[in-house]
């Protein structure tokens, strides 16, 4: 079997941001607080995936007092916090937290710490993650519904 390329691995990745997103647009009524959820949370496991690159690099670098161990641990704590928000700003974090680990990546690709393709594949995947969760968020009424007198 041909092993898949990291291009095509993050490519491949984009499919439940895509598809989720669309669930939350044409989706009957009904689902889209369960499908909202499954974009919180795939976004999130997505979100700690990138912490834990961070931290894979800091381990390569050998040092017992590395500040990328501490920019590790801020996407997964954004990821944790999306989970248990109500959606609409679940999904407004998770946007905040692609583009803070996009400024990451930069400054990891800057020192010369990531490889010359990382960079470049992760700006694509963030503007396609960004506008996803966007689309998904700005369908929700951010305002609680009125409570039965």
């Amino acid at each position: 079997m041909r092993q898949l390329s990291p291009r095509m691995l993050g490519l491949l990745g984009l499919a439940p941001f895509l598809l989720f997103t669309a669930l939350t647009l044409v989706g009957p009524e009904g689902w889209r607080d369960w499908v909202s959820l499954g974009l919180i949370g795939y976004g999130a496991l997505i979100l700690s995936f990138l912490g834990g690159i961070t931290w894979g690099l800091a381990v390569t670098r050998n040092k017992v007092q590395d500040p990328l161990y501490l920019a590790s641990l801020g996407p997964f704590a954004a990821a944790w916090v999306a989970l248990i928000l109500p959606p609409f700003f679940g999904l407004l974090l998770l946007i905040a937290a692609f583009l803070g680990a996009l400024v990451n990546d930069y400054l990891l690709k800057r020192a010369g710490l990531s490889p010359g393709w990382y960079f470049s594949q992760r700006v694509t995947l963030t503007i396609v993650v960004v506008l996803c969760l966007g689309v998904a968020a700005f369908g929700f009424d951010p305002t609680p519904a009125p409570t039965p007198a």
